[in-house]
């Protein structure tokens, strides 16, 4: 065979073995981007659920703050209900201790403000909204 001939052949296996390797990379690069996608989109699912979750716990949050306006003014020393409501939710004292033991939250204190917060909050998580007056107005 002649030179010229073999070099040919050595340049078409060249091009053909660089047309393989690029076709396997491309392969390569296309698995990991669709695998990459993937995780995108579990991601931005998951994202999606905290925006959710946050959400409504922001809105659990405005809707306690807005029972406390009502009820207490945000006054954490008021009295209300001929004396049997205190604080800034104006729970009563039974009510308070009921609601703490349901939360599993028994060491709460039901002349703590916070407290009162805190069990609100998970009053209206829970359903029981119902509860204060205010509730229905906001």
């Amino acid at each position: 065979m002649n030179r010229l001939f073999i070099g040919f052949i050595i340049f078409l296996f060249g091009v053909m073995t660089g047309y393989g390797w690029q076709y396997y990379h491309h392969s390569l690069v296309k698995e990991s981007a669709l695998q990459e996608v993937k995780t995108n989109r579990l991601l931005i699912t998951e994202l999606d659920q905290r925006i959710e979750e946050l959400t409504k716990e922001l809105t659990v949050r405005q809707h306690a703050l807005e029972i406390i306006m009502c009820e207490s003014s945000m006054r954490h020393d008021v009295y209300g209900d001929g004396g049997k409501s205190f604080g800034w939710a104006q729970f009563q004292k039974r009510t308070f201790k009921w609601m703490a033991k349901e939360a599993g939250y028994e060491k709460l204190q039901w002349k703590n403000p916070y407290h009162q917060l805190i069990l609100l909050e998970w009053a209206l998580r829970s359903g029981y909204g119902e509860y204060w007056t205010c509730y229905k107005g906001v």
